[in-house]
């Protein structure tokens, strides 16, 4: 630090002694005037008397008898013992740095959050608070490994508290890490066996894995044990929706409205109920109601552009996903429903180049994948769209399959003819036969 830089400094330009070796006191003068000694005298002694060891070379390192170096006497050069040196205190402390790191985190200022936060870990590594801020600042961020490393170490550090572990679920859910997510779920539950919200995050982790009937039962399990919670309603509404079961979807939706009216995720599952069940006008009057209120947040221009896509009004969807890609571009799904509503406009090279970049956010997306083998089929590009479906059917359930084989036999009845989708037919009722094991 620069205190004890400067100190050490001072310290090592200091002398230890204001004596310079070699020095001697002068001797008095004689003020009687000597004679002056004989010269030839002089002379002789000069040469008879051995000769003195130069004095300066006495000065840097004197010789014995043998012509050998002079060992010096122990200790005599031995430096002054230094005071032992005081402890330092940081300039900022902890307490300072998990403060400006979380200023950055409600400001947005992510990476100067992880950043300032990381700091105060390495100042002191059993700082729960700066973990904890580490791993929120990493899930926005969507960072989701090194938001899993930071509560990993907060869990680490005291593992009976449910809100860590449980935050280290939700990281884990959203790195797809199942399991993993389940058992720290279940680990939260086991502490706080009374909080609904965790047997909904359980129950979420086989919604997203794809297991729905594990999903309601644990949904169902949830609302028996809360039957007035919006988010055990939300969760059943989503579910709906992920069965394309839109009346489902909307009753569960619009009874968490009924609990808190100004819930905008419900908002947003209701106006996307309503546009399956092709209730145009109510849908986008939602969407639009949500985006006066939040203009600064995606999701309402993707509730508002999925609004559009379900009328066919293709170009208007285009301009409401590109809206609320400006805001955050990071989004694979928005990036997905893009690439389709520009399939929907025959704008074929933007739609591959958007399916494109959805699935270089997230390879996995199943439905983005039968949609860019959809784009290929019916330009009667058979061999790009059999490596699209064949990568699709790995990750796919048997629900997204039957949706991709609709998908084609529409496209076939407007493109008759073109034998790539005739392949593409073909290929994905196989897989549908596997899946179903016939």
């Amino acid at each position: 630090m620069l205190n004890s830089l400067l100190l050490s400094l001072i310290l090592s330009s200091t002398p230890l002694s204001t004596t310079v070796p070699g020095d001697s006191p002068q001797a008095p003068k004689d003020e009687k005037k000597r004679e002056e000694p004989n010269k030839a005298e002089e002379a002789k002694k000069r040469v008879d008397e051995p000769k003195k060891p130069d004095e300066k070379r006495q000065k840097g390192q004197a010789k014995d008898e043998k012509g050998q170096p002079n060992k010096p006497k122990e200790g005599a050069n031995k430096p002054k013992d230094e005071p032992p040196a005081k402890p330092t205190t940081p300039l900022v402390t902890v307490e300072e740095l998990n403060k400006k790191g979380y200023d950055f985190l409600n400001q947005g200022k992510l990476k100067e959050a992880i950043d300032t936060l990381k700091l105060a870990t390495k100042q002191d590594p059993k700082n729960i608070q700066g973990f904890v801020g580490i791993g929120m600042a990493c899930m926005q961020s969507k960072r989701y490994g090194e938001a899993v490393d930071a509560y990993q170490a907060a869990v680490n550090l005291n593992s009976m508290s449910a809100e860590l572990q449980f935050n280290l679920g939700l990281a884990l859910t959203e790195a797809e890490k199942y399991e993993e997510a389940r058992m720290a779920l279940e680990r939260a539950y086991t502490i706080t066996p009374a909080n609904v919200q965790y047997r909904v995050a359980i129950g979420e982790t086989y919604r997203r894995d794809k297991d729905v009937i594990r999903a309601r039962e644990e949904y169902e399990k949830a609302l028996g044990e809360a039957v007035d919670n919006p988010a055990v309603f939300n969760a059943l509404g989503n579910l709906g929706l992920q069965e394309s079961n839109s009346a489902e979807a909307f009753k569960w939706f619009d009874a968490a409205i009924r609990l808190r009216p100004d819930d905008v995720e419900a908002q947003l599952g209701k106006s996307s109920a309503l546009s399956g069940l092709e209730k145009h006008d109510e849908s986008l009057m939602i969407a639009r109601n949500v985006i006066a209120k939040l203009p600064n947040v995606p999701f309402g221009y993707s509730a508002l552009a999925s609004a559009y896509e379900a009328k066919k009004d293709h170009q208007l969807a285009i301009e409401q996903y590109q809206k609320a890609l400006a805001i955050d571009g990071s989004d694979g799904y928005t990036w997905g429903n893009l690439g389709w509503s520009q399939y929907g406009a025959e704008q074929f090279d933007e739609a591959v180049k958007s399916s494109q970049k959805s699935l270089s956010i997230d390879p996995k997306l199943a439905y983005v994948r039968h949609n860019l083998g959809l784009i290929y089929a019916v330009q009667d590009k058979w061999s790009e769209a059999r490596k699209e479906y064949e990568g699709a059917v790995k990750v796919s359930a048997l629900s997204e399959v039957r949706a991709a084989i609709k998908d084609l036999k529409e496209a076939g009845k407007k493109r008759t003819g073109i034998k790539a989708i005739a392949d593409a037919l073909n290929f994905l009722q196989n897989a549908e036969r596997k899946l179903q094991g016939i």
